[in-house]
């Protein structure tokens, strides 16, 4: 699989469903599911009634609100989807990679203390002092979970800029590339709209030529090539230069190791899960 491109990856997905009526108790549908679909692979997914087969296709597509994980979906990139959570971000980069480094801080103190305490347990049977060693894992873990849940859909999509000091330029030049991007899919997507006008006057013209329906043909075809030739071009040729100048920020610090090491983290993946209703939806016709 080293030379295929992945086209959804799903790494340690969740779907619970609480029982009516029993606080605290849940069925695990699906519970921690891994797995990778490449780019002209079909999967098949085998097992007994009642598994959790349809479950995992409903969460994959959003159908279902996943418990807990990851589904990131590569056949398309952030620029085409322009997603609303990556605008969250880039408009509030500073206050986000702040409070994640703080988190993360914290995280530090926490499992230091953790690595206190169990020494200072040890072996130790008391039963109330291994109850408290492990309230304090379980806090810890959970406390993890969450810490480098918000880190990773930071880093997954500024990279390096994470490790900065300063967040300002990075957070402007990242608006104006979304606003970029976000002009040229409401382009895009009305010309979808405006191809399938001119097929169904295709198929009007296909059987009743008359000189009204051509007329009307060749002016929503002449509205099209106006549109791809125009304003599209236009909003394509801004979200390139918006890009470049994203490109030469990042060649700025491309050689400092800190920015190196949150780097690596960036995906082109989109998160689905973290998708509006109509975004997802859109998607789903892929």
């Amino acid at each position: 699989m080293e030379n295929k491109k992945p086209l959804i990856s799903v790494r340690e997905l969740k779907e619970y469903f609480p029982v009516r009526g029993r606080r605290g108790m849940f069925v695990k549908a699906n519970d921690g599911v891994t797995l990778d679909i490449y780019e002209g692979e079909t999967m098949g997914i085998v097992g007994e009634s009642g598994c959790g087969k349809s479950t995992l296709g409903r969460v994959i597509l959003q159908l279902l609100v996943q418990t807990e994980g990851e589904t990131v979906y590569y056949g398309r990139t952030i620029d085409e989807v322009v997603p609303m959570y990556a605008l969250d971000i880039f408009k509030n980069l500073d206050r986000k990679c702040t409070q994640s480094k703080i988190n993360m801080k914290k995280l530090e103190e926490m499992e230091a203390a953790y690595d206190a305490l169990e020494k200072e347990i040890g072996g130790d049977k008391d039963p109330a002092k291994r109850k408290l060693m492990f309230e304090k894992l379980n806090e810890k873990i959970l406390y993890r979970r969450k810490v480098y849940s918000e880190f990773l859909s930071i880093v997954r999509l500024v990279g390096g800029m994470y490790g900065l000091d300063d967040y300002a330029e990075a957070s402007r030049i990242l608006m104006d590339f979304f606003k970029a991007a976000l002009a040229e899919r409401s382009i895009t997507l009305g010309l979808s709209k405006l191809r399938l006008q001119i097929a169904e006057t295709q198929y009007k013209v296909d059987k009743n030529p008359t000189t009204a329906n051509k007329a009307k043909l060749d002016a929503l075809k002449k509205k099209l090539d106006g549109i791809v030739n125009g304003d599209l071009k236009k909003a394509d040729d801004l979200r390139l230069e918006k890009q470049e100048i994203i490109n030469e920020f990042r060649a700025r610090y491309e050689d400092i190791p800190e920015y190196q090491k949150y780097d690596s983290y960036r995906d082109a993946g989109i998160d689905l899960a973290r998708l509006t209703y109509s975004e997802m939806r859109l998607l789903r016709k892929d």
